[in-house]
């Protein structure tokens, strides 16, 4: 039961990493295009700030590709007649 539970996850896993790779890529990127926009009509947005959100989306990304599955618990129920 614990090898079938363990290969069901590691076959979902390039999935589930497809799925939070676009969300986080499309929430910075967004964020990103959002303070280049502001940037270029109020100086005071700064250039760390921009800097920062892009180190954010790498560091973001090279730690989701990382992901991988760990077994945190089994849960045992037993039913009896009595």
């Amino acid at each position: 039961m614990l090898e079938q539970s363990e290969r069901m996850a590691i076959q979902y896993l390039p999935e589930s990493i497809e799925v939070a790779k676009r969300k986080m890529l499309d929430t910075l990127t967004v964020e990103i295009e959002r303070l280049v926009a502001l940037k270029k009509v109020n100086p005071a947005v700064r250039d760390c700030e921009l800097i920062f959100l892009e180190q954010q989306r790498t560091e973001s990304l090279q730690a989701i590709e990382k992901a991988d599955s760990v077994l945190q618990a089994v849960r045992l129920i037993i039913i009896s007649d009595e």
